[in-house]
């Protein structure tokens, strides 16, 4: 995966890289771009939070154990207190895919429950990787089955999540709980969205033509309802790139735009 060197110093370089993995994304698969990360901005801490496709199905409280590594750190590095020592923390965040944008509301819900008020100074940009949108069954069993190779395990699979996905959504009508997918993609447009994020926070989308997983459609419709909300927004979009995979498709321009984005959001907070 060629990178791109940062042309900030060290002292514009995030405090924080946050990589929220995909569903299913293995640890091996999301270190890569904690690599290429690191080889961007040597100084920067790194916290990686992956996603397993059970987790869609289970409740917010199911989900959080996962985040507890993350919050630990971030509470380390005095991020959660609104008078942290030394220079104001710098935090990029990175959520792949719908996988990666629950993990972010997760963690954002668990973060307001420990953090109070929004901590003077930080500097905080977003990026969403192919995401976010509104759950479909279709979406999740492309999501689940696309590394499966053996067709008789991808119908399983598919069967198999269509039965969960009904009677799931059954009992939640029944219970009057809301999608949780919905929950997410109305919480990503919070200003305060994380102790860390106001109206200002840029956010960047990156996205595809090709991606058979998230329709594109939907991306742009969430970037165009953060625009409307005043957000400063960047969409890239590429051409021929599968979903979650722009960086291998098209590394110089994936990482020149990410690099871009962090240099614009330091000099504009």
């Amino acid at each position: 995966m060629p990178l791109l060197t940062s042309t900030s110093g060290a002292s514009d370089e995030p405090s924080i890289v946050i990589l929220m993995g995909w569903m299913g994304g293995m640890d091996k698969t999301v270190q890569k771009y904690a690599e290429a990360y690191k080889q961007m901005y040597p100084s920067s801490e790194q916290v990686i939070v992956l996603s397993k496709p059970v987790e869609v199905f289970g409740s917010e409280a199911v989900r959080a154990p996962r985040l507890r590594a993350a919050l630990d750190k971030l509470a380390d590095m005095g991020l959660l207190s609104t008078n942290p020592a030394g220079p104001p923390p710098r935090i990029l965040i990175h959520a792949f895919s719908n996988g990666g944008s629950l993990s972010l509301s997760d963690l954002a819900s668990s973060l307001h429950k420990r953090c109070t008020g929004n901590i003077p100074g930080t500097k905080c940009a977003l990026i969403f990787d192919s995401a976010p949108a509104p759950s479909r069954l279709g979406m999740l069993v492309r999501a689940v089955t696309a590394s499966m190779r053996s067709l008789p395990l991808r119908v399983l699979t598919a069967a198999l999540l269509t039965v969960v996905w009904a009677v799931l959504t059954i009992m939640r009508l029944v219970a009057g709980d809301p999608d949780p997918m919905a929950v997410m993609c109305a919480r990503m447009q919070e200003p305060t969205l994380l102790p860390w994020t106001d109206a200002r926070t840029p956010r960047l989308y990156l996205c595809s033509t090709a991606d058979k997983i998230v329709p594109l459609a939907l991306i742009e419709q969430h970037a165009a309802e953060a625009k409307a909300k005043g957000y400063p927004v960047r969409v890239v979009k590429f051409q021929d790139s599968a979903h979650v995979s722009h960086a291998k498709t098209d590394p110089e321009r994936y990482w020149r735009a990410v690099r871009e984005f962090w240099e614009e959001a330091v000099i504009g907070a």
